[in-house]
């Protein structure tokens, strides 16, 4: 299952790659890009286009943007063909001369350093950047790379928003890590941001992003779109997963693409109806550098309809269209689909590297066991919720712990009884013997007090919960016990992973929870 693709990529393969025109916006020392790619499906038609055509820059201006238009590669040209500066190149003391510093912690404990303000380079989309941070999904994640004073790479991971000023300029903004662990053994990951973001303005036209920030300014170009060699015979499917509207009349749910050769490619929608989904084979697909994409399809009265939108590549997190009153998400669709969610990063490596029945029997067996342990807790009129998305069970620390305690109280040792009688019968079953993993406890707190205080609190919290599990006092059986101990782990949190309201502030009571999730065996024994 390692066929993971870029979908620019897929446009790049579809023809050769020409010198662009000079009207095209150019990023820094411009690699040879085409204007215009199209893909087409069985259609023998010309590419049909509105007759009012969409206002490019008007509609990136109006756009408000989200967190995913800023998924997949952006490079400086060197960057892209070097894979980093050298340290004394030309590009890079070009970059380091315009460019101005500031002062970073780059690592915890060690003095601040002097940087460039703005990247050479960024990568964001759990898929793309390819960390296990990704799953701390409380954050949008982002990699600057930068260069110091001396000319040398820093990379710099942080969580990132998207906002505008008081001015109404859109904003880009990121917090550095300022703490990170993880422990592959235990699946235990920590981590702690820095109190100040480095800002910067952001303007994006088809692959092209420039930065601003203080005096200085970089255009930066989605890599993807740099590329002049591409190889044939792959296949990419992206998922409709976040629109306010359906993309076209009746709902495109699929967008299914295949590229055979530089020469030949075809493109595919797939319209989910309650009948089922219907291929829409005669239709066709144009992209322009100065970022209008136009897509041609027949309708049900069989004219043909033309749409336009201005694009965002996503690298291997897909991409979106965005038309100045909706906005489309599309994601490469991990094998699974939704039933994928909530994944560790173990399991997600598991999964690639599984035959697709391994992978399809492993997640059917997945939500099999969502589903069992929902119905178990209702049946038993046990108030605990299992969240479908991402097995995760959380449990009311209010209800296990005193306030500021990391101490049982007897009424939260009454109900883990219950509720570990109820989890354990069916985590242990013999429908399920050997399919869990592992067994993450996890502690979390609200932002009250200092993130130290929190994450010992939590740590200790967690700890007592899986002592409470493993012991005779449990009330599971001595094979449930020998089971939960092999595999369960405690794990403090602080106030890493907020629950936000409605409204995006810190729901300070939900926040305060034991959490119970489990990993899978992806691979038959």
């Amino acid at each position: 299952m390692k066929h993971l693709r870029t979908w620019t990529a897929v446009l790049a393969a579809a023809v050769l790659l020409l010198t662009p025109a000079s009207s095209a916006v150019p990023a820094e020392g411009a690699a040879k890009v085409q204007d215009t790619y199209l893909l087409k499906g069985e259609s023998k038609k010309e590419m049909s286009h509105p007759i009012e055509l969409l206002d490019v820059t008007g509609t990136y201006k109006k756009l408000t943007y989200i967190p995913e238009m800023f998924y997949g590669n952006y490079d400086l040209d060197e960057a892209h063909k070097k894979g980093q500066f050298k340290k004394d190149s030309k590009a890079a003391k070009d970059f380091l001369a315009k460019t101005e510093k500031v002062s970073l912690t780059l690592k915890e404990g060690s003095a601040p350093e002097e940087v460039t303000c703005l990247p050479f380079s960024i990568r964001a989309g759990a898929r793309t950047l390819s960390h296990v941070i990704t799953r701390a999904d409380s954050h949008d994640w982002m990699q600057w790379n930068v260069l110091d004073t001396a000319g040398n790479l820093k990379t710099v991971l942080g969580a990132y928003t998207v906002g505008k000023n008081a001015s109404g300029e859109n904003i880009l903004s990121f917090r550095p890590l300022e703490m990170f662990e993880y422990d592959k053994e235990t699946d235990h990951l920590r981590y702690k941001l820095q109190e100040t973001a480095l800002t910067a303005s952001f303007a994006f036209k088809g692959p092209y992003l420039t930065l601003t920030s203080g005096g200085s300014s970089v255009t930066l170009t989605a890599s993807e779109y740099m590329e002049n060699k591409m190889s044939g015979g792959h296949e990419f499917l992206f998922n409709n997963y976040a629109s306010s509207e359906p993309l076209i009349d009746g709902g495109l749910t699929h967008m299914y693409m295949r590229c055979d050769s530089p020469k030949k490619s075809s493109v595919d929608f797939i319209m989910g109806t309650a009948e089922g989904d219907t291929h829409m084979k005669n239709c066709m697909m144009e992209l322009k550098r100065d970022g209008l994409m136009t897509i041609c399809y027949d309708g049900p009265d069989g004219k043909t309809v033309s749409r336009q939108y201005v694009w965002f590549d996503g690298c291997l997190d897909g991409f979106v269209l965005a038309d100045g009153t909706n906005t489309y998400c599309f994601n490469y669709e991990f094998p699974g689909g939704s039933d994928a969610k909530g994944l560790s990063w173990e399991e997600v490596s598991d999964l690639e590297d599984a035959t697709e029945e391994e992978a399809e029997t492993a997640l059917a067996k997945r939500r099999s066991l969502l589903e069992a342990l929902e119905k178990a807790f209702r049946d038993a009129e046990l108030p605990v919720a299992v969240d479908r998305d991402t097995g995760v069970i959380a449990l009311d620390s209010a209800v296990l712990f005193p306030t500021d305690v990391s101490e049982l109280s007897s009424e939260g040792r009454d109900f883990l009884r219950q509720f570990l009688g109820i989890y354990a019968s069916v985590v242990f079953s013999d429908e399920y013997d050997g399919f869990v993993s592992k067994i993450l406890i996890e502690g979390h707190t609200d932002d009250t007090g200092s993130y130290e205080y929190n994450l010992d609190l939590s740590q200790k919290r967690a700890d007592a919960v899986l002592a409470f599990s493993s012991s005779a006092d449990s009330g599971l059986s001595a094979g449930e016990l020998a089971s939960f101990a092999a595999i369960a782990r405690a794990e403090g949190r602080s106030y890493d992973v907020p629950v936000l309201g409605a409204d995006g502030t810190i729901d300070r009571d939900a926040s305060r929870r034991v959490s119970f999730r489990f990993s899978i065996s992806v691979k038959p024994d």
